[in-house]
């Protein structure tokens, strides 16, 4: 699990709603690193963000599919968060 790239989906979940400044940094971060685009949750995400931007267009529906993402990618971070605390 890439921690960053969790923290920095927390970040976007805890604001309100997903804006294209959102898609755009979350897309700069995951092309910036390699670690972060072949990680989970960087690897789950990483191919709606290339389809979204594949038209050069980001249209509202796609940023509220966007969201849906990031919301359950943030919930199973969570969760394997607490399993790890539970083992520990």
């Amino acid at each position: 699990m890439h921690q960053p790239t969790v923290q920095f989906i927390r970040q976007i979940r805890s604001k309100g709603p997903v804006t294209k400044d959102d898609l755009l940094a979350l897309a700069r971060l995951l092309n910036n690193l390699t670690e972060a685009r072949t990680q989970w949750p960087g690897e789950a995400v990483y191919h709606v963000l290339e389809e979204i931007l594949e038209d050069g267009y980001v249209e509202d529906y796609e940023l509220e599919g966007l969201a849906k993402v990031l919301n359950g990618l943030g919930l199973i971070a969570e969760d394997r968060q607490k399993a790890r605390n539970e083992h520990s």
